[in-house]
């Protein structure tokens, strides 16, 4: 494709114009009726097609995806059939910095708290059957979006948004564990390595006790030994360490 290329232009962007389109980009042709439920767009072949394009360096920039996510989540209630959260996070422009604010929270807000209850079941159902390349994706997508934020000390300001984060990536650990020898990924690939330098262990393990014996409210602050999946081996060494620390002088004194 050279730049000047009028008609390539109109293809990618009428592509990347609605999440219809994109899935339909990458829908697999069968003669056979797919079963309810069935996952009916080829991942692989939409990963494979998006680095190829963006590594392009004028598609690159010619590619928007953000009015097709805002458009996205005003009817994100209604979806029936998710395919589009799938294919999405294997974009790479999606894993970016500038893409973290305005469409990467955007789409956990929606995905955790506007996606309707089928749809959601269907998701977790097609998680679990995700090739290791696409599961790592959809990890590392969610999971640069935590970094963002940890990196730029948004901890405490963005404190609902880390929380959908960690529990966005909490259903991909589960899907991963639920998933057979060969298609899961590595536990290290859910470790967040920016969590050692913008969190204090013993805070942390204070909070995740004192907390423990009380009901959550929409102040609770982000506690990550909820979460010990995105934890490193050093973090989760200190962890067990402190808890066991307090757990030896509680009882000494009672």
């Amino acid at each position: 494709m050279e730049q000047g290329n009028a008609e390539a232009q109109r293809e990618i962007s009428l592509m990347f114009s609605t999440s219809s389109s994109l899935v339909a980009s990458f829908t697999k042709a069968s003669e056979i009726p797919q079963a309810a439920g069935a996952l009916t767009v080829d991942l692989e072949a939409a990963s494979q097609v998006f680095d190829q394009l963006l590594n392009i360096p004028w598609i690159r920039k010619s590619v928007n995806i953000v009015p097709l996510v805002e458009n996205l989540c005003i009817a994100v209630a209604v979806i029936k059939s998710p395919e589009i959260f799938l294919i999405l996070p294997t974009i790479s422009l999606l894993h970016e910095d500038h893409s973290v604010m305005n469409m990467v929270m955007t789409l956990a807000v929606f995905i955790s708290n506007h996606l309707n209850k089928t749809a959601l079941k269907t998701l977790k159902d097609w998680w679990s059957s995700l090739e290791p390349s696409i599961m790592t994706k959809h990890i590392l997508m969610w999971k640069n979006a935590l970094s963002f934020l940890l990196r730029n000390g948004l901890l405490t300001t963005h404190n609902p948004g880390v929380k959908l984060l960690l529990q966005l990536l909490k259903q991909l650990h589960k899907a991963n564990k639920r998933a057979g020898s060969i298609q899961k990924v590595p536990a290290s690939t859910f470790y967040v390595e920016e969590i050692i330098c913008s969190v204090i262990p013993l805070e942390d393990v204070k909070l995740w006790r004192f907390w423990s014996t009380r009901e959550d409210t929409e102040e609770t602050p982000v506690i990550f030994c909820r979460f010990p999946f995105v934890l490193n081996l050093i973090c989760k060494m200190a962890v067990f360490n402190i808890h066991a620390h307090f757990t030896k002088v509680n009882y000494y004194s009672t």
